[in-house]
């Protein structure tokens, strides 16, 4: 899985965010140093936590078609969001983290006893049973990952869906009423990823994930799993075309960028630009109104963005 990184100290001179991005892949460490091409030394955190971005994996895998791969991933991802749910009740409870890091140890490599951790700590706060998720597919989980077995396209995908459903259901729950402690425990992880006396500026990202654990969408819980997986395939095939972007935004573009057309979706009330669609770049749909703009009309809007919109009536790009 790989991310995209642009340069803060770029963003911070230019007062814009820079589309000159680094390509990396996702580490274990879940932080990023990257030199940007003007030579700025940085380090990036990555918001998500370890269950989400394991979830990503096994969606990607199941889009690319390895069906052994989604299962095993999602399977390590309610793992680990069965470890996080338990750090957010002890920071909830106001017990000390170190003291539960020493008892996480004991069961560190033994996932039945995170699990049964995991169900009294559930019953404990919320006096109920969390839905039985990995009992019921127990036998299918250790038949891909310990038997060898492939799963086909259809098994893969209802376990991922139905594992999406398990995690998305328990943490409106838990981000219902700890939310507060939830925040604490991002902060504490994003803290812990990289060193306190590093010398390099540093700045987080997201990448908006399926799960959506920090999503600020109204309809974050009741979106399907099949909307969900939809919109990450998007948000894939967007991430694909940024090396074109890189290359429409150089002083050297080559022909074919210079001689592309670029629509730009604007707001039919006050002609305010909303966005580009570069005819390099194949879009499904591109959002009306749009007006078409040359090359240099669109590197003009890149420059001075707060300086052009688009006449409502004439339907021309104009600056102010």
């Amino acid at each position: 899985m790989k991310v995209f990184i642009n340069c803060i100290e770029c963003q911070r001179e230019a007062g814009l965010p820079s589309f000159n991005f680094a390509e990396v892949d996702v580490n274990n460490d879940f932080y990023f140093n990257t030199t940007c091409e003007k030579g700025h030394k940085t380090i990036t955190l990555l918001q998500e936590e370890r269950f989400e971005v394991l979830f990503e994996f096994g969606c990607g895998a199941l889009l690319d078609g390895y069906y052994r791969e989604t299962v095993s991933s999602i399977a390590a991802a309610i793992e680990r969001y069965h470890e996080f749910f338990m750090r957010v009740v002890v920071i909830q409870n106001g017990f000390p983290m170190d003291k539960f890091d020493e008892i996480w140890k004991w069961m560190s490599n033994q996932s039945e006893r995170q699990l049964g951790a995991f169900y009294l700590t559930y019953l404990s706060e919320f006096k109920n049973v969390p839905q039985n998720f990995v009992e019921k597919h127990a036998p299918f989980r250790n038949k891909v990952v310990h038997k060898g077995y492939i799963p086909n396209k259809d098994e893969a995908n209802n376990y991922a869906k139905e594992a999406y459903g398990y995690i998305v259901h328990s943490l409106q729950v838990l981000k219902s009423t700890y939310s507060e402690s939830i925040n604490k425990l991002i902060f504490m992880n994003l803290q812990n990823a990289t060193s306190a006396n590093n010398k390099l500026p540093v700045s987080t990202m997201g990448v908006n994930s399926i799960i959506g654990l920090i999503s600020g969408e109204k309809d974050w819980g009741s979106k399907s799993f099949e909307k969900a997986l939809d919109d990450f395939r998007i948000r894939r095939e967007m991430l694909a075309q940024l090396p074109n972007i890189h290359l429409l935004l150089t002083e050297d573009a080559n022909d074919i960028a210079k001689e592309a057309t670029y629509r730009t979706h604007f707001d039919p009330k006050d002609g305010r630009i909303l966005g580009f669609y570069p005819s390099i770049i194949e879009y499904e749909t591109i959002p009306e109104p749009h007006i078409d703009l040359t090359y240099e009309e669109w590197q003009g809007c890149l420059k001075a963005p707060d300086r052009c919109s688009v006449d409502t009536d004439s339907k021309k790009l104009v600056f102010e």
